[in-house]
C-alpha cells in the first residue's frame, strides 16, 4: 500500500506499508524513517479544530513519537484511513 498524504511541497509525504513495515518519506524536510508495527503503540488520524487531519504514531517504548503532525490532504483521507486500518490489523498481531 502506498499513499501520498499532501502533494504540498512544503508537506509532500509519502507512506508505505507492506504488512509489516510502515515507511516515512518527506521531501520537504529531506527525512525519511521505518517502524516495524511490532514497535508501533498507537497509529491513527487526527482532526484539529480547523477540521484539518493529521497522521500521528508513537512508539511502544518510552512513549517516543514516530509521527506528529503529518498533514493529510481532503483527497487522501479516504486512503490514510485504509492505511491506519492496515497498520493496526498489522499492531494486532504484536501483542504488547
Amino acid at each position: 500500500m502506498e499513499i501520498i498524504l499532501s502533494k504540498d511541497p512544503r508537506e509532500n509525504t509519502l507512506i508505505t506499508f507492506d504488512g509489516n513495515v510502515v515507511e516515512y518519506f518527506s521531501a520537504s524536510s529531506r527525512s525519511s524513517a521505518r517502524f516495524h508495527v511490532a514497535h508501533i503503540a498507537s497509529f491513527g488520524i487526527t482532526t484539529n479544530p480547523q477540521g484539518k487531519n493529521f497522521l500521528s504514531a508513537a512508539s511502544k517504548y518510552s512513549g517516543t513519537i514516530l509521527l506528529a503532525g503529518v498533514a493529510i490532504r481532503d483527497e487522501a483521507l479516504a486512503a490514510a484511513r485504509g492505511l491506519v486500518g492496515a497498520v493496526q490489523r498489522g499492531m494486532a498481531e504484536y501483542p504488547p
